[in-house]
């Protein structure tokens, strides 16, 4: 994201990671914590890489 704008002209100061592909993560979520996901988040989150992966199971 840093070079994306910066081959704009803008200078980024923070970036904050909001999601992890499908997985969004809650605000109140401090640094360095975590959270255990859902079922359906799992679920989400393995489907999301089956995607990507381009194997058929």
């Amino acid at each position: 994201m840093r070079r994306l704008w910066a081959s704009q002209g803008a200078q980024v100061s923070r970036l904050t990671r909001v999601r992890y592909g499908p997985v969004k993560l809650p605000r109140r979520l401090a640094r360095g914590r975590w959270d255990e996901l859902s079922k359906r988040q799992i679920g989400e989150l393995m489907q999301a890489l089956d995607a990507g992966s381009g194997s058929n199971r």
